[in-house]
């Protein structure tokens, strides 16, 4: 029983601290963000700090815990700071993560694990960045971000018992999204096309993808792609009305950081920069016409986004 409420006790650390980047993400964008959001930008964050200390150092307990420890003084900063909407907010998300703690001790782990996803993952924590290691195994030909991130949920006591829930973190904070797209909807009586596939989505996804044994790199990516769609569609509805340079940076901002995290899963996943461009494309007045291409260069989440992606191809090789 003491040994179970450890893990609990660091499972939710993890959490406060992952959302506690995604505070600091907030900084880097000066606006505000739901729970779910702040806890995308915050594995976003992550996934890139993991990638650039690797480089320099294996992600060992020290590291990992100086890394844990700063996105929970995050988190308790903004806790004073915020203290009662923060508590309301996080009752539904306390709900989310409660459950899928519950399946991350029921289900195994996926099939591929053992094969390459632990010793992947191994190697990120005994070693620095190894050039080359495809040559090895094959399963080294295909790294992921979900690796790099997984590595560093190597903490005391619990030591490699949480390297697997990369994926539930992913699961629960898109969960919160969907569940936000459909509240609100709800709230303004607005009975749309958004909100019939945010509710068909979140069904599917918590039906379909239950089971964390079948959570490779795919299934992950698969619900931020729900995401990405969904949001790509409802930001075509700003094209109707009177845009602005708000509105537009909001969308963009958002469909950035999904298309990091999707492509940085696995690289096949390449394939929705098409999706980015065809945005583009359909914004293209506004963004030539209306000067918002200087807001893009501007926002220093274009500067993220391409280190994100650079990044995430480089470590493809």
């Amino acid at each position: 029983m003491e040994k179970l409420l450890i893990f609990f006790l660091f499972y939710f650390a993890i959490i406060f601290s992952i959302i506690g980047y995604g505070n600091i993400f907030s900084l880097v964008s000066n606006r505000s963000y739901s729970i779910g959001e702040k806890g995308l930008n915050g594995i976003l964050f992550l996934i890139i700090i993991s990638y650039i200390t690797n480089f320099f150092s294996p992600h060992s307990f020290y590291h990992n815990v100086i890394v844990i420890i700063i996105g929970l003084l995050t988190f308790s900063f903004q806790l004073i700071k915020n203290f009662k909407n923060i508590i309301k907010e996080f009752k539904t998300a306390f709900i989310i993560f409660l459950i899928l703690f519950i399946g991350l001790l029921m289900h195994k782990n996926h099939d591929d694990f053992f094969y390459y996803h632990f010793s992947y993952t191994i190697s990120l924590i005994e070693y620095k960045k190894i050039l080359g290691l495809g040559l090895l195994n094959h399963g080294f030909r295909t790294p992921s971000s979900i690796f790099y991130l997984n590595s560093l949920f190597y903490l005391p006591h619990i030591k490699y018992f949480l390297i697997n829930s990369g994926a539930v973190f992913i699961m629960g904070f898109s969960n919160l999204i969907l569940i936000d797209k459909i509240r609100y909807q709800l709230k303004i009586k607005k009975y749309s096309f958004i909100l019939f596939l945010s509710v068909l989505s979140f069904a599917y996804i918590n039906t379909a993808f239950y089971r964390i044994a079948e959570h490779g790199t795919d299934r992950s990516a698969l619900i931020l792609i729900f995401l990405l769609v969904i949001t790509y569609i409802e930001s075509l509805g700003i094209l109707k009305k009177k845009i602005s340079n708000i509105n537009f940076t909001i969308y963009y901002e958002k469909i950035i950081v999904l298309l990091i995290l999707v492509i940085s899963l696995k690289s096949f996943y390449l394939i929705y920069f098409v999706l980015f461009f065809l945005w583009l494309y359909q914004f293209r007045y506004f963004i030539f016409h209306k000067k918002i291409a200087f807001t893009i260069l501007k926002n220093r989440l274009t500067y993220i986004f391409i280190s994100g992606i650079s990044l995430s191809i480089f470590m493809f090789f």
